[in-house]
């Protein structure tokens, strides 16, 4: 259980920093976070888009476990619980 909660928490906590693109040609969404290589996730709306990318880091986080890799380093764990994405504070996503 106490793996569960700490995973819940820092998916929760990487979805924060993630970094989010409003696609031109068709105003989908991009997600991904700086840092964890390979995690990205791509919808037709933001809220799909975050979805997505929960998904794709508890991906990550099992399949790291599995493969024995160390635990993500301190400073984007630091980074994770420290910053919120403007979307978060309820800002409206711009094009790039």
């Amino acid at each position: 259980m106490a793996l569960e909660l700490s995973s819940a928490m820092y998916i929760d906590a990487t979805i924060g920093i993630a970094t989010y693109k409003v696609l031109d040609d068709d105003n989908s969404y991009y997600a991904e976070i700086s840092g964890l290589q390979g995690v990205w996730a791509y919808a037709d709306t933001i809220e799909e888009c975050r979805e997505e990318l929960r998904e794709v880091v508890g991906g990550w986080i099992e399949l790291g476990i599995v493969l024995g890799h160390p635990t993500p380093s301190a400073s984007i764990r630091n980074q994770a619980t420290s910053n919120v994405h403007p979307y978060e504070k309820g800002a409206e996503l711009q094009p790039p």
